[in-house]
Order: C-alpha cells, then structure tokens, then sequence
C-alpha cells in the first residue's frame, strides 16, 4: 500500500562525495548508533532494527559511517518510513521495490559519523546477508583482521575512489557470505 508520503529522492552517484579515509573502530561508533536509534524510534515507534557495516565489528577499521539496517515486515510502508526518516534529516538516495531496498544518508558529510540507513523487507537476501557478515566478523576475530588488512590494501589500490573500492572487495565479501552460510541449502 502506498499511503502518498512525500519524501525527497537524490541521486546516490554524488560527485562531491570525499575520497574514502579509514578510521579505527571505537566504541564511540556504539554509543552514535545507541543514539541515533533512539532517535529514530521516537519517530517512527518500535522497529527491526540492527548496527551493520564496519562501525559494528569492535577492531574492524572502516569508513567511519554508521550503517543502520532496519527490516519492514510489509515493504509497501517504506514510503512513509522514508518520508519521517526525511524529516529527521536523512536524504533518501533511492527506493528500489524491485529488490525491496531503500537507501538513505544523513545530511552530515563529515566521511566519519555519517549514518546510512539501509531499510529491506526484513529476512529478504540483502537483510540476511548484512547480519550474516556482520555476525560472522564479530565471531571470528581472525577473519575480522584479515578484512581490515584487505580494505586497506584495496584503499590504496583504488586511490580512495569509492565505486573501485568496494568493487575490490566484492570477491572477497561474497566469500565470508559462503562461509558464514549465505546461499546455502
């Protein structure tokens, strides 16, 4: 159902976008998440809703941003979701209901302390498989540092260059998925 929510659409390529930095994780990134679904809460009630990406991992470097993951049971809400999301300050990038994917950023273009919201029908394929890397990285610490070595590795192979960056670690991603149980029977 749509319920006719405005909300505002930006293009996800931004060409003013800053080369990628990687920063140490801390527990700060913890504490902003906390926040910021405490935040989000109060807006839109009670949701799915889970710290995913590198900020999520304790001892994996990354990007800085927080990604929130939040799971709808019924999609067709993700108009109005977005839309309230819009009001906190979040840019919504783009709505795919093909894949049951929304994707949206705060206004904040710091590269440290972002957020990113990342709203799936809850249990499709790219909700599972946020939580299963993400589980499976806060499991297996070894592998965790692995993962840090390879982004840095692929930081300076794509000279900060955000598209190359994460093309680089696709392979890499798609691995861990396989090990932590993604695609299996």
């Amino acid at each position: 159902m749509d319920d006719g929510s405005e909300f505002s659409v930006s293009p996800v390529l931004d060409s003013t976008l800053k080369p990628i930095q990687l920063h140490e994780y801390t527990t700060e990134f913890d504490t902003r998440y906390q926040q910021e679904q405490n935040r989000i809460t109060e807006k839109l009630g009670q949701l799915d809703m889970h710290h995913v990406g590198s900020t999520a991992v304790p001892g994996l470097s990354g990007k800085g941003i927080v990604d929130i993951l939040v799971g709808l049971d019924d999609y067709s809400a993700v108009n109005g979701a977005a839309a309230k999301l819009n009001e906190l300050g979040y840019i919504t990038q783009f709505i795919d209901p093909e894949d049951e994917w929304t994707f949206l950023k705060s206004k904040v273009h710091s590269g440290l302390g972002d957020y990113h919201i990342h709203i799936h029908r809850k249990g499709n394929k790219d909700y599972q498989e946020m939580l299963l890397f993400r589980d499976y990285l806060r499991n297996n610490t070894e592998e965790a540092k692995r993962y840090a070595e390879l982004k840095k590795a692929r930081l300076e192979q794509s000279q900060g260059d955000r598209i190359q960056f994460t093309n680089l670690k696709t392979d890499y991603v798609q691995g861990i998925l396989q090990k932590a149980g993604a695609n299996n029977p």
